[in-house]
């Protein structure tokens, strides 16, 4: 998508403004003195979707690029205690701050103004964002949220709301955002280019919104199995879903420092390192065992060719660790396809949305799960350039053998580098089936548990802190652990 030579320069400012304020305090993270409520939705709509690709591309991507077992420190800086699962609130401060503070408030004043146009597309991301929200923390601040301003009742303490009530809200604000969406009063304006997502397109914005429906559905069908029969229907309506035509993804062009992908300016800003992260050795091991050729375009090979650092000990001493070995000697992030200053941040990708139409499929005892689970596949290799490559690697998968473990790895390496943070929620969730089926996460899995694990062996992160401007100033914050579950992890 180009983008213009004024919106470049206005989206370079507010992402480095919106980088810039991770050191600042302040007493209510849900209401920003400097956004301006009389701003148009014009000028509102893209600061918005720019804080929320910052937010989700910034701190959130880094912590689960770990604990998703991509990547792992290199023998340049050590990110050990974090490996180690000992986290704080500090580490995701900047995100949980962007996505309340900025992307979310500017949305509901984008909703305030009454055009269903702008209001429509807010609504759609407003549910986006929350679900998100609830799948990394659990409880957050959701009914009481946003309304710090006298006129929305001058709550600067918001209360936390259970993350079941917050998901159970989230298909009626989707219905909500379509019904603004399919508006035909021609009094209100359009939006058009601002819209860094889908370039005005209502009907794409309306395919968002059906296909993040699928998306909570079935996550709620985990303990509601009434959920999922609602997931067939909808997926069985004649309505579309996202694919390689219409993804969700806020874009970054590159062209300058401040309009780049925030992944890679995070780590661009380290100009002694730049990019030092290793692949993981789970994710390496995984390729290696499926003789995956994804493997040529999810890594850089090093010196010593696609070899990855087992998770969290690129500093303990040889011969068990690595340390004294050459970072580069191990794989890291593609510069091509992961790691680039022109790559949008995913809020979901073709190669997902098939996924989940597929899995409801299967889930349902209704046939058809194979061919989109083809399409889900086909779909990462695509993006990969790797078409001509992709039917004989599906064959080679035995899909039916074990539907549900196969359709879970491959979902997961599908989200390698570009959708940390879903792969680490879907490693989460799939491994609830059943204790004879643990996937990722367990005894049999394939996850490495680091030898200087702050969790008992076999234990992993279940859920993130919340960021600590909200743990210092609401006193409604709950106390939490990362081992602590969210409502359909059970």
């Amino acid at each position: 998508m180009k983008i213009c030579f004024r919106k470049t320069m206005l989206l370079s400012i507010f992402i480095l403004s919106i980088f810039g304020v991770g050191c600042q305090k302040v007493l209510d993270i849900n209401t920003d003195p400097n956004n301006p409520s009389s701003a148009t939705p014009e000028l509102l709509l893209p600061t918005a979707q720019v804080a929320l690709g910052v937010a989700f591309g910034d701190e959130y991507h880094f912590v689960t690029s770990m604990w998703a077992q991509y990547w792992t420190s290199g023998t340049t800086i050590s990110t050990t205690p974090l490996e180690n699962f000992t986290m704080t609130g500090g580490e995701v401060n900047r995100s949980w701050r962007n996505t309340y503070s900025r992307s979310l408030l500017d949305l509901s004043q984008i909703i305030k103004s009454g055009n269903p146009y702008y209001s429509g597309i807010s609504k759609v991301l407003m549910a986006f964002t929350y679900q998100r929200l609830v799948d990394i923390h659990g409880d957050i601040p959701f009914s009481e949220a946003l309304k710090g301003a006298i006129e929305d009742g001058g709550i600067l303490t918001p209360k936390f709301d259970s993350d079941k009530d917050v998901y159970d809200a989230l298909i009626p604000i989707l219905d909500d955002a379509i019904t603004d969406l399919s508006s035909n009063d021609n009094s209100y304006a359009k939006p058009s280019s601002e819209d860094l997502v889908y370039g005005g397109d209502l009907d794409n914005w309306i395919i968002f919104a059906n296909t993040l429906k699928l998306k909570i559905l079935l996550r709620q069908s985990l303990v509601d199995n009434t959920k999922l029969a609602e997931a067939l229907t909808l997926l069985q309506s004649g309505v579309s879903f996202i694919d390689q035509n219409n993804s969700a993804s806020i874009y970054f062009n590159g062209s300058t420092l401040g309009n780049s992908n925030p992944t890679w300016l995070s780590y661009e800003s380290r100009s002694a390192t730049k990019m030092y992260m290793r692949a993981s050795k789970t994710s390496i091991n995984v390729l290696d065992s499926l003789s995956d050729p994804r493997i040529a375009t999810i890594y850089d090979a090093g010196t010593s060719g696609y070899i990855g650092i087992p998770q969290g000990e690129a500093n303990i001493p040889a011969p068990v660790g690595v340390l004294g070995q050459a970072n580069n000697s191990f794989a890291q992030p593609s510069s091509d396809y992961i790691y680039s200053n022109d790559l949008p941040v995913w809020l979901i990708s073709p190669w997902e949305s098939k996924f989940i139409q597929a899995e409801i499929l299967l889930r349902s005892a209704v046939s058809g799960d194979d061919v989109l689970f083809e399409e889900a596949v086909t779909a990462s290799f695509d993006y990969f350039g790797l078409s001509s490559s992709a039917s004989a690697y599906i064959s080679s998968l035995d899909y039916t053998t074990n539907k549900i473990k196969t359709l879970a790895i491959q979902k997961w390496i599908s989200m390698n580098g570009l959708q940390p943070t879903e792969g680490w929620i879907e490693t989460r969730r799939f491994d609830i089936e059943s204790t004879n089926n643990i996937i990722f996460r367990g005894v049999g899995g394939i996850f490495y548990d680091p030898s200087s694990t702050s969790l008992p062996s076999n234990v992993f992160p279940s859920k993130m802190l919340y960021g600590s401007s909200e743990s210092s100033y609401n006193p409604n914050t709950p106390t939490t652990t990362v081992t602590a579950k969210v409502f359909w992890d059970n």
